[in-house]
């Protein structure tokens, strides 16, 4: 007997779906829409309601889903996230368990419309949950009619209109939204089911990536294509003006796929719907194998490009329809723009001054508040100072981003990284861990992770995650960090040749790096050198560091936190190698350097030091250790984070340049005023990284100017302190 369509109906949660149609949709206060969803996610979810509460393993649903196929087990993990990205929005636990190793368990209660319905007639209350089969999922295979359930609309969250199901735009009828694309299925060699297999995975991959609810960050996409439109339209042969009518859609992103010569190659092609001009095209090749296996590694190559390429357009065209009345997601596309291009730091100028005024235009935009606080903390990642305002308003714009938008991969990174520059590794890694698992193909979230990994003495984890994170992204503008990273990592574990030829790789890639980044680079090659037995290659290694930044030391290799007793003896070791290879241990704090005293604020930080400091006391690593021994002086580190001594504040910048009028020393008197109980004769010790650093020298004169008249800078700072074999403790560093 044929099943009933309230048979066909399965409800859940909030979210109601058709098992015939595959069409699932969502209740939010009375009001029901459609839910984007791709083939994949959606038959792994059949299974799942098929058998509610049980645990169903990851084989059984492979095997459902993907029938006679030979799939990775990422594949899986990659749909399950998509699902929980739709399903657990606003939810404080997923609905979908996992049982690491074995499988996964749908937890919420299942019901058919029909027992819904004998509920409502019968008021008996809640029966036993009813397991049905899943349905036929997307049965139409043409390309248009495909094409209506995978289009994937970017409209932006700050006040766009929103496209859904019956071609209804809650903003009235025009042009098509910006940002708006429409994926195609890609095309594959006929007669070659693998590779046809493949295109439909990468194409599925992309789809369902830009079609979850935040799946660039900054946008809301939603279902572009009326499916009864996409029907009607099926049988036509559609240029792609014709699509974008069609579809209401301003891109149209094309691809092949096909095999050549030991690769297997993807050529994309992105078009305007509206004039029909070629604004981009790629083309990406990997080794088969690898391709095969692992289909969402070639969407995550196409979508960066991809998108860059939309915002550049979108961002131009906003300037030019509307240069005197932007709103703010105008804005941030502008900001974008900028922050798309090689790095520079005009142009992260340019994009903080777009978020600022994104904010000024509308203060509770997510997308302004995350841009704008991802932009302030590369102001700490390419200065290692923190931006005006400190790192305060950082926090208060994650915050407020985090109460409105908690799930928000953006949001996560921008905590994540917060994270980092305070020095606070298990949260930290926790936070990046949350961001890799919920959005896979979130750019540099495994990179992230890699780094915790590595300092949290993981060592192996960190190098499969620097290598997949390189493979992933081999076009990123940062490529030359994640080829320098890695390259330390098989260092530290004793794969020297190894980690020579990624250092030599990570020095070509970006040759006119900054000064200081160049000479790290030279010292893990010539460590790798070394513990290689290739010692003349290693002094001329050292030789060149020390010529483009002559202020390198054995114990400045390293002068971050090492949160972890693996970590901590490995870079012992590469210090020792060093050590041997002929490189000084650290900078002298009695060397006469012939450097006059000044009364005003140092705006370079690295340079040879004066002895003393006017108005305050010059101490060495002797007198602090006296000085520790009669009194509590107030110890503030201006590094804000690695070993330092036991009990001191980290205050990262307050020993920056500027005026003694600025608005830094105005913030400084608040908070030294605040840990001093305002007694301006309490003794206080000022210091930085070492004896070649001026932000202790710095942050004495500042202190002298808010009236303190017991400052004493500690000219040695950190690395004397470790190199005379004082106790040390992991700095945290304060907000303030």
């Amino acid at each position: 007997m044929q099943a009933s369509a309230a048979d066909d109906t399965v409800e859940f949660g909030n979210f109601r779906l058709n098992r015939r149609s595959g069409e699932l949709r969502r209740t939010d206060h009375d009001a029901s829409s459609p839910v984007v969803i791709g083939r994949r996610a959606l038959g792994i979810l059949c299974v799942l309601l098929d058998r509610p509460g049980r645990l169903v393993a990851k084989q059984e649903i492979m095997d459902a889903v993907w029938p006679g196929l030979a799939v990775e087990d990422n594949n899986l993990t990659v749909q399950i996230s998509a699902l929980r990205r739709i399903l657990d929005r606003d939810a404080d636990r997923s609905c979908i368990q996992t049982d690491p190793g074995r499988g996964y368990r749908f937890v919420l209660p299942v019901r058919t419309l029909a027992d819904s319905t004998a509920d409502a007639a019968d008021a008996l209350g809640q029966r036993e949950p009813m397991p049905v089969a899943p349905g036929p999922v997307l049965a139409r295979r043409n390309w248009l009619g495909w094409l209506a359930g995978s289009a994937a609309l970017l409209a932006g969250a700050g006040g766009l209109a929103a496209i859904e199901w019956g071609g209804r735009l809650t903003g009235g009828r025009g042009q098509p939204p910006r940002m708006s694309v429409a994926v195609l299925p890609f095309e594959a060699e006929k007669g070659d089911p693998v590779l046809e297999h493949y295109a439909d995975a990468v194409t599925e991959t992309l789809t369902t990536d830009l079609a979850s609810p935040v799946s660039i960050g900054y946008f809301s996409p939603s279902l572009v294509a009326p499916h009864e439109a996409a029907v009607a339209q099926s049988e036509k042969h559609l240029d792609a003006k014709g699509i974008g009518a069609a579809l209401r859609v301003r891109y149209v992103l094309t691809g092949r796929v096909r095999r050549v010569p030991d690769k297997l190659q993807v050529s994309v092609e992105l078009v305007s719907t509206e004039t029909g001009a070629l604004l981009w095209t790629e083309r990406y090749e990997d080794e088969p194998n690898a391709a095969l296996a692992e289909p969402q590694v070639m969407a995550r190559w196409v979508r960066p490009g991809m998108v860059t390429q939309i915002f550049n357009v979108e961002a131009a065209r906003s300037l030019r329809e509307r240069p005197d009345r932007p709103d703010a997601m105008d804005l941030v596309l502008q900001g974008k723009s900028w922050e798309f291009q090689a790095p520079s730091p005009q142009r992260i100028v340019k994009s903080r001054e777009c978020y600022e005024r994104a904010l000024q235009v509308d203060p509770v935009s997510v997308n302004a508040m995350t841009a704008l606080a991802n932009a302030l903390l590369m102001v700490m990642w390419t200065s290692g100072q923190p931006p005006p305002g400190g790192t305060g308003r950082i926090e208060k714009l994650i915050s407020e981003a985090e109460a409105r938008a908690p799930n928000n991969p953006e949001v996560l990174w921008d905590r994540a990284v917060l994270l980092w520059f305070r020095g606070r590794w298990p949260a930290t890694e926790a936070a990046f861990e949350r961001l890799y698992t919920s959005y896979p193909t979130w750019n540099g979230a495994e990179f992230m992770l890699g780094r915790c990994y590595l300092l949290l003495g993981k060592t192996d984890d960190a190098i499969r995650m620097f290598r997949f994170s390189i493979r992933r992204s081999p076009e990123h503008f940062f490529i030359w960090v994640r080829y320098h990273v890695l390259a330390m990592a098989l260092l530290l574990v004793g794969r020297h040749d190894e980690a020579a030829d990624w250092s030599q790789r990570g020095l070509a890639a970006h040759p006119e790096n900054s000064p200081s980044l160049l000479a790290e680079q030279y010292l893990t090659l010539a460590s790798a050198y070394a513990g290689s037995g290739r010692r003349t290659e290693a002094h001329e290694a050292i030789g060149q560091a020390l010529r483009v930044w002559p202020f390198v030391t054995v114990r400045g290799y390293w002068t971050g936190s090492r949160p972890s007793p693996q970590f901590a003896a490995q870079l012992a070791r590469v210090e020792e190698v060093l050590r041997s290879a002929g490189l000084r241990d650290h900078a002298d704090e009695d060397a006469e350097t012939g450097v006059q005293p000044q009364t005003g604020l140092r705006g370079d930080l690295i340079g040879l030091t004066p002895d003393m400091v006017p108005g305050a006391n010059t101490i060495r690593t002797s007198g602090l250790v006296a000085l520790l021994a009669t009194q509590r002086p107030l110890i503030i580190d201006t590094t804000g984070s690695g070993r330092s001594i036991a009990g001191a504040t980290g205050l990262l910048g307050a020993g920056s340049g500027g005026g003694l009028d600025d608005p830094l020393q105005a913030r400084l008197r608040r908070k030294i005023d605040g840990l001093t109980h305002w007694k301006s004769e309490a003794p206080i010790v000022t210091l930085d990284w070492n004896a070649e650093r001026w932000g202790g020298y710095n942050l004495a004169l500042r202190l002298v100017a808010l009236g303190y008249t017991h400052v004493s800078w500690y000219r040695g700072g950190e690395e004397c302190w470790q190199a005379s074999g004082q106790p040390t403790v992991d700095l945290v560093a304060d907000d303030w």
